[in-house]
């Protein structure tokens, strides 16, 4: 069993929910892609806004952020042209 950890008293943890119609199909090339193209905006907006992990089913992808806000993580979705 899985012990959660504790998150820094200005973090808090965001998971989005994010409609992409045959993601449970997508190749795992596909998916590095998707996940290195979010992980280089997130290195451009700096250390406070972090992916955790992403779950994926047949028509969605959840992904798990730890952010001080919730506006970190809608600025992140809109720097990746995704709509959260």
């Amino acid at each position: 069993m899985k012990t959660s950890k504790k998150l820094p008293k200005n973090k808090n943890m965001y998971v989005i929910e994010r409609e992409i119609p045959g993601a449970g199909a997508l190749t795992s090339e596909q998916l590095k892609g998707i996940s290195e193209t979010s992980c280089n905006v997130l290195k451009e907006m700096g250390s406070e806004i972090e992916w955790q992990h992403s779950y994926i089913t047949k028509d969605k992808v959840y992904c798990v952020y730890t952010a001080p806000n919730k506006e970190m993580v809608y600025e992140h979705a809109k720097k990746r042209w995704i709509s959260c």
